[in-house]
């Protein structure tokens, strides 16, 4: 559980790369 917690912040870090990356590619 305790290893979840931590890897929520790097998981919800990399969406919102991912995302950031794909508005930049389509405009």
């Amino acid at each position: 559980m305790d290893l979840m917690i931590e890897s929520l912040p790097r998981l919800l870090n990399a969406t919102k790369l991912t995302i950031e990356l794909t508005l930049l590619s389509l405009f």
